[in-house]
C-alpha cells in the first residue's frame, strides 16, 4: 500500500508562488527570544541566488544539487552560491591539506586566508599546500558558486600524515546554532513541517498553480483508515482516544476535536466506529513459554528504542517513546497481531516499521504484550452510534480518515484566504482554544513557527528538496533508535538495561524455519534463526551486535541499494548473525537513500566505474582472486563468505558475503575503507592491510595498495559469478 505513496507525492498538486507580501501583511510573527552562543556538530550552510538567501545547519562539507532541482526549499532552480562557515576543532596541531571535488568554483579559507581555489567542469581532486592548524577550533569556509548548466556538486576532503584524503568529519566540524539567521530559518522549517504533518491542507485547501518543483512528501499524509474500525478497535479505547490524544501519546498528531468536559461527542463517535467490521479470530493462548519467547523477541529486536515495556512504571524520560501500557483495552482480539504483521495495512503513514514478522513470532509478542499491557481508561461513557455518525461527518473527520459511505459536510476557508485575511493568533493557533476549532496542543513555539511560514507564504511546500527530506525522515522514523551516528550513540544502547533481563540467549541457535521459509527473507525469529544461508551457515548469533552507524551512509551505500533495502525489498540480510532486523519503511525508501547521497554530495543515481553496466576486468579480477586468498593473499576469506563458499574461521561472527559488495557499496567509499577501515568503523574487526599506500604483498602490483584493491574490486564485481581461491 505504501509502494504507491511516492506516485501521489509526486502528483500532488503544486501550491501557489510569488504570493505578494501585502496580502500577508496582517499577520503578525512573534519575535524570537534572545539567543546565546550555542556551539553544535554541524556547519551553517547559507544559500545566495539572485538577492535571496536561505540558510540551515549542514552535518558535512559537500552537496549535489541536480539540474533544474532547487538547492533549498526556499529559492528556485538556477545558479546559487553556497558557503559552508564554522570551525575545525583539533585535539592536537598539525599540518594538514585540503582538496576538492566537484563542478563550478570553489574558494576555501582557513582562518580567513583562502589556501585553495577550484574552478570547471572537474575539480579533479585539486589540492592546497601542507597547512599549519593550530590546537582548538580553527575557523574555516567555503564558498562554493554552480556551474551555468549541469548538475552542481562539491565535496571538500583533507589529509594529514595518519590518513589519506576523505571528507571531513563530522565530528571535526562545529558552528553556533544560536546566531539569529539560523534561528530563522529553523523556526520556518519547523513550521512548514507542522503544517505538513498536521494535516493543515485536509481541511484548509491549498492553492493550486503551474511549477515543476518536487512537492513536500508529508502533504500526502494519511490518517488511519476508519472503514472497520470496530474490528480492530475497542470502544472504550476509541472514546478516551479521541477525547484527548495527547493523554495516550504525547507526539500525537491528531487534534482534540471536541471541548465538551462531558466526552459525549467522543462518546457518541467511538459508538458509530465500534458498528464498524467483524471482529477477528483471537490467536493461540498463550503459556509462559510462548510470554518468555515473546520478551526474547521485544529484546532483541530493539523495540525498547522506540517504545516502552508494556508493564513501565513511569513514562519515557525524553517523552519520544512510545508507550504500551494500554494495549490491552486498546486492540480487540486479533488486531494486534494483524497490526503487529502489517502496520501499513490501515495507515500507509504510520511511523511503526514492518519487521516481516512470521505468525509465529507474531504470536509470541502479542502473548508478551497482552500480558504485561495492564492499563486502564477509566470509566466508559456510553455513546450513541446514529449521533455519532452525523458528528463524524460534520467535524471534518473524513477530512483526514478513509469512510466508506460518510461524506464530509465541514467547510473551511482555503488556506490562501487564511493567508490573506485572518487572524492567526485565533482558531487552532489560539493558546487557548475553544469553540469548534480543533486544538492541536500547540506550544508556543509551535504557534510562532506556524505564523512565521505563513507569512513568508506556502510556495516552498512545492519545492521540497531531498536532502532535508532525508534528514526530516531520520527524525520523524526513529532511525536513531537504533543507530548510532555522528559519535552520537542509539537510544537502544542507552535504554538496553531496561530489558537486560530478557534478553535472548547468544548460541545455539535452532531454527523454526524451513530453509525454503528462510530463503524468503530476513524472517529471523530471534531465539532461533535462519536454518541455512550461505554455504550452509547455521545461525550463531554472538559476539558485536552493534548496528552500522550512519555517518557515513549517504556516501557508502549505493541510493538504488539503499532505496530497497529500506522499503524492505531484500530477500537477504547482509549481516545475518544479528538478531537486529531492520525493517520496512515501504514507499520511502528511494527518497530517503537519493537524499543521503546528495546531502555526502553524490548523485542520487549511482554508476560503477565506467557506467552502470561496468564488467570486471579479467585480469585484475584473477589477481584479486589471489589477494582475497591466504595462500600469500589478506585471507579475506578467513572472515569473508563468498557465494555458496562460507568463511573458513571468522572471529566471533562472519563477516558480510562478497557476493553482494559492489552492488551495495560506492567505489570511493569501498577504497577509503580499505586504506583506513578505522577511521569509518572505530571497532570494527576489519584489519588495515596498507600503510602508507603500500602494503606487505610487494610481489604483486609492486606492493601498490590502491592498485591491489582495484583488483580486489574487480574480482568482487562477478557477483555470483566469483570463483573462490583454491
Amino acid at each position: 500500500m505504501l509502494g504507491a505513496l511516492l506516485v501521489v507525492f509526486f502528483a500532488l498538486r503544486p501550491v501557489e508562488r510569488g504570493e505578494a507580501v501585502g496580502r500577508r501583511a496582517g499577520i503578525v510573527v512573534p519575535a524570537l527570544a534572545e539567543g546565546k552562543e550555542t556551539i553544535e556538530q554541524g556547519v551553517t550552510l547559507a544559500f545566495s541566488q539572485g538577492g535571496k538567501t536561505d540558510v540551515r545547519s549542514a552535518r558535512v562539507m559537500s552537496l549535489y544539487v541536480p539540474e533544474h532541482s532547487a538547492p533549498t526549499p526556499f529559492l528556485e532552480a538556477g545558479r546559487f552560491t553556497a558557503t559552508f562557515s564554522g570551525f575545525m576543532n583539533l585535539r592536537l596541531r598539525g599540518e594538514f591539506g585540503f582538496s576538492v571535488l566537484g563542478r563550478g568554483r570553489v574558494v576555501v579559507k582557513i582562518k580567513g586566508q583562502p589556501v585553495l581555489e577550484a574552478a570547471g567542469d572537474d575539480f579533479g581532486g585539486k589540492g592546497s599546500a601542507v597547512l599549519k592548524m593550530e590546537k582548538g577550533r580553527n575557523p574555516i569556509e567555503v564558498v562554493y558558486t554552480s556551474p551555468e548548466t549541469g548538475d552542481a556538486w562539491v565535496r571538500v576532503l583533507w589529509t594529514s600524515r595518519e590518513f589519506p584524503p576523505e571528507p571531513v568529519q563530522p565530528t571535526v566540524l562545529s558552528h553556533d546554532v544560536g546566531e539569529k539567521s539560523l534561528r530563522e530559518a529553523a523556526r520556518l522549517r519547523e513550521g512548514r513541517e507542522l503544517l505538513a504533518t498536521l494535516r493543515c491542507g485536509n481541511c484548509h485547501v491549498m492553492p493550486a498553480a503551474g511549477g515543476k518543483g518536487l512537492a513536500m512528501v508529508e502533504l500526502a499524509a494519511d490518517a488511519p483508515d476508519l472503514s472497520d474500525a470496530g474490528a480492530r478497535l475497542r470502544q472504550g479505547w476509541m472514546a478516551a482516544w479521541i477525547a484527548e490524544p495527547k493523554k495516550w501519546r504525547a507526539d500525537a498528531s491528531m487534534p482534540r476535536v471536541f471541548h465538551s468536559a462531558k466526552g459525549t461527542e467522543a462518546a457518541d463517535v467511538a459508538a458509530f466506529l465500534a458498528t464498524l467490521g467483524k471482529p477477528m479470530t483471537e490467536g493461540p493462548q498463550a503459556d509462559d513459554e510462548m510470554v518468555t519467547q515473546g520478551s526474547q523477541l521485544f529484546a532483541g529486536l530493539g523495540c525498547i528504542g522506540c517504545h516502552t515495556k508494556p508493564d513501565a512504571e513511569s513514562a519515557d524520560k525524553e517523552g519520544v517513546r512510545v508507550p504500551l501500557g494500554f494495549l490491552n483495552v486498546k486492540f480487540q482480539p486479533g488486531a494486534l497481531k494483524g497490526w503487529l504483521m502489517n502496520p501499513q495495512a490501515h495507515y500507509p503513514w504510520t511511523r511503526m516499521p514492518n519487521f516481516h514478522l512470521t505468525e509465529f513470532e507474531a504470536d509470541r509478542l502479542v502473548a508478551y504484550l497482552n500480558k504485561n499491557s495492564r492499563g486502564g481508561i477509566g470509566d466508559e461513557v456510553k455513546g450513541d452510534a446514529v449521533k455519532g455518525r452525523a458528528i463524524f461527518a460534520s467535524a471534518g473527520c473524513v477530512n483526514c480518515h478513509k469512510m466508506k459511505d460518510v461524506p464530509s459536510s465541514l467547510t473551511a476557508k482555503p488556506m490562501s484566504d487564511l493567508i490573506a485575511t485572518s487572524d492567526w493568533s485565533r482558531g487552532c493557533m489560539a493558546g487557548e482554544v475553544s469553540g469548534t476549532a480543533p486544538d492541536f496542543r500547540l506550544s508556543a513555539e509551535q504557534r510562532g513557527a506556524l505564523v512565521a511560514f505563513a507569512a513568508a507564504g506556502v510556495s516552498s511546500l512545492n519545492n521540497d528538496v531531498l536532502p532535508e527530506l532525508a534528514e526530516r525522515s531520520i527524525k520523524r522514523l526513529q532511525c536513531m533508535a537504533c543507530h548510532g551516528r555522528d559519535e552520537v550513540e542509539d537510544r537502544w544502547s542507552t535504554v538496553a538495561e531496561e530489558v537486560a533481563d530478557m534478553a535472548p540467549p547468544e548460541t545455539n541457535i535452532e531454527s523454526d524455519q524451513t530453509a525454503g521459509d528462510a530463503a524468503k527473507g530476513p524472517k529471523l525469529f530471534v531465539p532461533r534463526g535462519l536454518g541455512k544461508l550461505h554455504g550452509g551457515d547455521q545461525i550463531v548469533i554472538s559476539g558485536d551486535q552493534t548496528r552500522p552507524a550512519l555517518t557515513w551512509i549517504g556516501e557508502k551505500l549505493r541510493p538504488e541499494w539503499a532505496g530497497r533495502f529500506i522499503d524492505g525489498e531484500m530477500t537477504y540480510k547482509p549481516r545475518y548473525w544479528m538478531r537486529a532486523r531492520m525493517p520496512a519503511f515501504a514507499g520511502r525508501g528511494q527518497a530517503i537513500a537519493q537524499g543521503l547521497a546528495e546531502e555526502h554530495g553524490f548523485a542520487p543515481q549511482s554508476a560503477l566505474p565506467g557506467g552502470k553496466e561496468a564488467a570486471a576486468k579479467a585480469d585484475l579480477a584473477a589477481v584479486g582472486q589471489k589477494l582475497v586468498s591466504r595462500d600469500g593473499g589478506f585471507a579475506c576469506i578467513t572472515c569473508h563468505g563468498i557465494v555458496d563458499t562460507k568463511a573458513i574461521s571468522p572471529f566471533e561472527a562472519p563477516a558480510p558475503n562478497f557476493v553482494h559488495t559492489t552492488t551495495r557499496l560506492t567505489h570511493d567509499y569501498y577504497l577509503r575503507w580499505m586504506r583506513k577501515p578505522m577511521r569509518f568503523q572505530p571497532g570494527t574487526k576489519m584489519p588495515q592491510f596498507s600503510e602508507d599506500g603500500k602494503t606487505t604483498l610487494k610481489e604483486i602490483l609492486e606492493g601498490d595498495a590502491d592498485r591491489q584493491f582495484e583488483a580486489i574490486w574487480n574480482y568482487l564485481l562477478q557477483g555470483e559469478g566469483m570463483m573462490p581461491p583454491e
